[in-house]
């Protein structure tokens, strides 16, 4: 196993409107400031935030569908902090990719740290995602 030589920044979270893309609007600020190293994948194609506000940062990769993963992963630890954002309602489909294509053992492989944001709400579909996102 490598040692930490990058950090991916994430939710699984399967709501819209809580400040998942604020959050990684503002990260994106702070590391443009602090002269950070950084990448950003944006992979939600109904909304496409990040890519269509910072279209000479974000790298534009839609997931639909499980095997929409695997390029997302071949990518990650190409810089010191990697943004993902994932499209709202994909909480199920992106962890059962993860578990297909083993991301953990992958980012433990290329000296990648995971960081999954999980936001308080009290909507149905925000605590139903954060449950399986966390299990019990």
């Amino acid at each position: 196993m490598k040692n930490t030589e990058s950090r991916l920044i994430t939710s699984f979270q399967s709501t819209g409107r809580m400040g998942r893309s604020t959050l990684k609007q503002g990260l994106i600020s702070w590391f443009a400031f602090a002269d950070v190293e950084f990448s950003t994948i944006d992979c939600d194609s109904e909304h496409k935030t990040l890519s269509s506000w910072y279209p000479d940062i974000a790298t534009f990769f839609p997931y639909r569908r499980d095997d929409d993963l695997l390029p997302i992963l071949n990518l990650a630890g190409s810089t010191s902090v990697e943004l993902i954002d994932f499209p709202a309602q994909a909480t199920q489909s992106v962890l059962n990719a993860c578990h297909h294509f083993s991301a953990l053992k992958i980012f433990a492989d290329k000296g990648i740290r995971l960081t999954v944001c999980i936001f308080a709400s009290d909507e149905r579909a925000a605590l139903a995602s954060g449950a399986q996102i966390v299990p019990r």
